[in-house]
């Protein structure tokens, strides 16, 4: 979790400056927050595809954002879901007994041989859908599977180089943002 403080001389000048217009902090501070959001959003989808090989449309599904309002003023990008199957990454399936799984864009990582591609119903079979997975045996029991499994998107966004570089992110474009709304309001009336 990243926290941003405005700094609070910057924080008192916009206030005396915009104190003629309704709300006009509030108003600075919400859509300078929303932008900043919106922004952190797109550079965290941008990192986790150049630095992975996920597939986008999972990453779509683990980042949720959520707006300030005037009466808020607090927004946040939360990374969530399970840990993502093996074969929602990058994956080479073609050759039996070959199997190669790359997690990262510069590395691949060879499957054991006891690794196989199958189709499993969703939820337990109580629905007629099915995704294809990559699997191996437990033990030496022929029921015994699991479904082999990579990161999750929050272990993947929380990771230090990536979380290092929204930190900047987010730091520069809020006070770039938050200046350009006060002059903005300020243009206005």
């Amino acid at each position: 979790m990243v926290n941003i403080e405005i700094d609070k001389v910057a924080y008192k000048m916009a206030t005396r400056k915009l104190a003629h217009i309704p709300k006009g902090i509030n108003r600075a501070t919400k859509n300078a927050i929303n932008r900043t959001i919106s922004a952190t959003n797109k550079f965290i989808h941008t990192e986790l595809k150049d630095t992975y090989t996920v597939k986008v449309s999972e990453i779509k599904h683990g980042l949720e954002k959520e707006n300030a309002t005037i009466s808020k003023l607090s927004g946040k990008v939360v990374a969530s879901g399970p840990v993502l199957r093996a074969s929602g990454f990058k994956n080479d399936t073609s050759i039996p007994k070959e199997y190669v799984v790359s997690i990262k864009r510069r590395g691949k990582r060879a499957l054991p041989e006891q690794a196989f591609v199958a189709k499993m119903p969703k939820n337990n079979g109580k629905q007629r859908r099915q995704h294809k997975g990559i699997f191996i045996r437990k033990g030496k029991e022929r029921l015994g599977i699991r479904e082999l499994t990579g990161p999750s998107i929050p272990g993947m966004a929380s990771s230090k180089p990536i979380r290092g570089k929204v930190t900047k992110v987010m730091y520069k474009k809020f006070n770039e943002r938050f200046d350009h709304e006060v002059n903005y309001l300020l243009s206005k009336k």
